[in-house]
């Protein structure tokens, strides 16, 4: 809204940036540490001690686990289909991904199912 309202650029010129990373934030005693997880290794990081927390402004899960020092935002179909959603809200001109390699193998069938024309 602001690269369109306040820039003047057209909608249908800009492009949404979609990632195919998560973040995963540790803490402790020396602090907190953040590193980049790519879409299709994120999923190690969950076990029966991550609980999953679907958080609806951003469209995405979230997981921390019981002693709250490990946290990650998960990047996936479902938060993948909410953003999509919004090419054909704001009359985008589609999609860019990063980065090629990261992703799951089913995205690319969530990308195609939610590809407006």
């Amino acid at each position: 809204e602001k690269i369109v309202n306040r820039d003047k650029v057209e909608s249908n010129k800009v492009l949404l940036g979609i990632p195919f990373y998560s973040r995963l934030w540790k803490s402790g005693n020396s602090g907190v540490k953040a590193s980049t997880l790519f879409m299709k290794d994120a999923k190690e990081y969950l076990n029966k001690d991550t609980k999953a927390i679907w958080l609806e402004e951003a469209g995405q899960y979230f997981y921390e686990n019981s002693q709250g020092t490990v946290q990650i935002w998960i990047e996936e179909n479902e938060s993948i289909t909410k953003k999509l959603q919004l090419i054909e809200e704001y009359g985008l001109g589609g999609s860019a991904y990063w980065m090629l390699g990261y992703e799951t193998a089913d995205i690319w069938d969530t990308i195609q199912k939610n590809t407006y024309n």
